[in-house]
């Protein structure tokens, strides 16, 4: 009789690594001492030049399981791509290297996987800002199908949009490549993963620890890459809307907070630019009063819509404060 540890499959963590020195060995950390021990910990060097690399190279020595891929900084996206294609596992679960995770982060995740034949697993989260902690979790753990996962993720309910604190099957993962080139890149896949996915299960439990660093409003510079956002989102509501078309007014709520993300981002700037603003709101203009009268677009925002209708500056002013409060400024 084959021990139990012999039948678990082996699970592939894919950790894209770029100058995060002062945060990897916290992450690293709390990779390799899982509870869940049948890993293949798959690290992408993405050109590293402030000690990162040699961190790594440290902890491949002691540790087999971890393997390691040099790039020469083609961002996350073709980091990311490198890992999924070097993946040993019959699954896979991406961790940033900024955050980290409880210790058994990855048998709960793949308990919900096995028992429950689902091909998604999701948890909750912590984000954790300078100042305060906030808790993302549903209120009950759940199977839902890949329709309702959609719907919840179109309306930010209990699912987001980041690929941590999730498990894929790898045999669905292979199927959509990160978009290279593009930030954002999470917006882009985990919803065609959800929208493939016959089962999902979702885990009310916070294992996943988010780490927001504090940014100042004074010297944040607004690239307009960062509308990469709206073509991510775009893309991947029209993949869902061919499935499920009748999520029509959940999707135009996602794609109008694409608009206000980058809108609220574009606020931040030190440097205005008149160009994307003005786009911003035209695009906004189109759909905003639809999304307000749906009961079930998130009260944030319906306030910051009609924060638009009063014009940018008061836009921006109600977002720093929005900010303030939630202790991110």
């Amino acid at each position: 009789m084959k021990k139990a540890s012999e039948t678990k499959p082996l699970i592939s963590v894919i950790i894209p690594v770029y100058n995060v020195e002062p945060y990897l060995k916290r992450c690293l950390d709390s990779v390799i001492n899982q509870s869940y021990k049948k890993l293949d910990i798959v690290i992408i060097d993405d050109g590293s030049t402030d000690g990162s690399n040699i961190i790594i190279d440290k902890y491949a020595e002691k540790d087999k399981r971890i393997s390691i891929i040099r790039e020469k900084n083609k961002g996350i996206s073709y980091a990311r791509n490198a890992g999924l294609k070097n993946a040993k596992g019959s699954l896979i679960t991406y961790i940033d290297p900024d955050d980290s995770v409880v210790n058994n982060y990855i048998e709960v995740l793949y308990s919900a996987i096995a028992n429950n034949d689902s091909d998604v697993a999701i948890a909750g989260h912590v984000t954790r800002y300078p100042k305060r902690d906030y808790v993302h979790v549903c209120d009950k753990d759940m199977t839902i199908s890949g329709k309702e996962a959609c719907d919840r993720l179109l309306y930010d309910n209990g699912i987001d949009t980041s690929l941590w604190a999730k498990i894929f099957k790898t045999t669905k993962a292979i199927k959509h490549p990160f978009p290279n080139g593009q930030i954002f890149e999470d917006t882009a896949i985990t919803g065609k993963l959800l929208a493939d996915a016959k089962k999902i299960s979702i885990i009310a439990k916070p294992i996943y620890y988010y780490y927001r660093r504090k940014k100042s409003i004074t010297t944040t510079i607004f690239s307009e890459k960062k509308l990469d956002l709206i073509e991510s989102t775009e893309e991947v509501t029209n993949y869902i809307l061919k499935k499920y078309p009748e999520l029509q007014n959940a999707a135009l709520r996602r794609i109008l907070f694409s608009n206000l993300a980058t809108l609220s981002q574009l606020s931040e700037s030190r440097e205005g630019n008149e160009k994307v603003k003005n786009e911003l709101f035209r695009n906004m203009k189109q759909m905003r009063r639809k999304v307000l009268f749906d009961r079930r677009t998130p009260k944030r925002d319906k306030a910051a819509i009609l924060a638009t209708y009063l014009g940018y500056s008061f836009f921006r002013k109600s977002w720093w404060l929005y900010r303030r409060i939630r202790g991110e400024a």
